[in-house]
Order: structure tokens, then C-alpha cells, then sequence
């Protein structure tokens, strides 16, 4: 009945926030022959409930308009939340995916005692992070590691780590081998690095079928451009004015 019970809540997972964190006691005492069925697994159901009831509406992904994702990552799970305009359009949580802690200077936090001291309010705390298909990851994946932590230290920041984020295989971009080898390829070629470490989370993430194709892509937008062929219905009517008003994309017919 538990099982039955997640597998529907599963199906809505995207529309609740936190997810993964909320159900974590069922999924935990499912594990290993490990059933008990204690209070706090008890008031996962009313939690559930209550959080799809009360759920955000999500807004339609618009891909002429900025994506924003917000994530907030722990040794325990990782919970992020897809925005357009400062409204969610997916969620996602796992807890099954360990964050790769190893090289991460979380003693550089500690070297400036108390967390409301002026010196520590006045320092930004950085981790970098790089998405890409790292098919395979080159010695320059890595150096733009090395330039970003200069240019930032310069600035005053302070950079406790790095991660190489391979893109899921649901990108489907030409000669893309599987996210096992390159997540794979990326921890190795991490391994000389004292800073970046290699997340296999984006590995993970179940990508759902879209019930209408859509074809749209900004390479088409802007090859019908430059053809001088409408664009209507393509992007939004403010972004078509805009492009229009500076006359953009128009060098690409000259060159033709």
C-alpha cells in the first residue's frame, strides 16, 4: 500500500516542492527490509497531501523568456526549482544523490569565526559551477576553473570549490555517448584537480515526453530572419518588435 501510495505521489512529484526531502522517511524505512513505520514516516501522508492541495500552479515554460533554477544542495539530497518571471515552472528533489564534498574548503569558512562576525559578513562564499556536455572533458574544462577562481579572488571573493555538471543524456546533442562514460570521463579528469569535483546529479533527472512536439529552436528563429520569412507565432510578439527595432540577426542574410 506504501509503495502504491508513492507511486501516485511520484507522478506529481514536479508540482511539489521539496519533495524528495518530504517523503524520505518512506522511502527509507522501504529499504533493506528495514519496515518501521514510525511517526515521523506517519505524518508524511498528511504532509503530501496537504502540499498537493496547496501546491504552486506552475507556469508554461515560455523559451523566448530567461529560465532561473534555484537550487539548494547538501550532503543529503539536492531540491531545485525551475523559474520563469519569478514563478515555478517544475520542481525537482532528490535524496538518493550525495553532493561530492571532498574538495570542498568548508575550512575556509571556520578560519572566521562566528557566522554574524563583521569579517565573515563582509566575505562572498563561492562555488563554481560548470555545465557542459564534457564529451569527452579537455584540460581546458578544467583551466576555466583555474581563470574564474583568479578573477573572482581578485575581486574579493573567496572560492571553495567547483563542479563539472555533465548535461543528461536527454540533451540528445550529435555523438552524445552516455552520461555514465562522460560522468565517468569527468571524475577522472578531476582527479589532478584540488579544487573541481565531478556531480552526477543532472545524470539522474527522469525527463518526461512532450504530448505536442515543438520544433521551435533559437537556430531556426534566427535563420528565418535572416531569410526575411515570418517569425510570428515563433516567439513572443515583444521579443520579434524587439529584434526588429535594432535589427538584429540581419548581418546573417548579408553574409549569405
Amino acid at each position: 500500500m506504501v509503495r502504491g501510495f508513492l507511486r501516485l505521489f511520484c507522478y506529481c512529484r514536479k508540482f511539489i516542492q521539496s519533495y524528495g526531502l518530504i517523503n524520505r522517511p518512506l522511502i527509507s524505512f522501504l529499504k533493506n527490509d528495514n519496515f518501521h513505520c514510525s511517526e515521523e514516516a506517519e505524518n508524511v501522508f498528511p504532509t503530501l497531501k496537504s502540499s498537493l492541495t496547496l501546491a504552486f500552479v506552475l507556469t508554461l515554460p515560455n523559451y523566448a523568456i530567461l529560465f532561473v533554477v534555484k537550487i539548494d544542495a547538501s550532503d543529503s539530497g539536492i531540491d531545485a526549482v525551475l523559474l520563469q518571471s519569478g514563478h515555478p515552472a517544475a520542481f525537482i528533489s532528490k535524496t538518493d544523490i550525495a553532493l561530492p564534498l571532498a574538495k570542498l574548503s568548508l575550512d575556509l569558512l571556520k578560519q572566521v569565526e562566528g557566522p554574524s562576525s563583521p569579517e565573515r559578513r563582509k566575505r562572498t562564499y563561492v562555488v563554481l559551477v560548470s555545465t557542459g556536455s564534457f564529451n569527452p572533458p579537455t584540460y581546458m574544462h578544467l583551466r576555466c576553473f583555474e581563470l574564474a577562481r583568479d578573477a573572482l579572488t581578485s575581486e574579493g571573493f573567496c572560492v571553495i570549490g567547483g563542479y563539472m555538471l555533465p548535461v543528461n543524456d536527454a540533451y540528445k546533442k550529435k555523438s552524445l555517448i552516455s552520461a555514465e562514460h562522460r560522468v565517468a570521463m569527468c571524475q577522472l579528469a578531476c582527479k589532478s584537480s584540488e579544487l573541481v569535483m565531478t556531480d552526477p546529479w543532472e545524470k539522474n533527472i527522469q525527463v518526461g515526453d512532450e504530448v505536442v512536439p515543438n520544433g521551435i529552436s533559437s537556430t531556426r528563429l534566427r535563420d528565418c530572419i535572416s531569410k526575411g520569412l515570418s517569425v510570428k507565432y515563433l516567439t513572443a510578439d515583444e521579443v520579434i518588435d524587439y529584434i526588429k527595432q535594432h535589427n538584429l540577426y540581419k548581418e546573417q542574410l548579408s553574409n549569405n
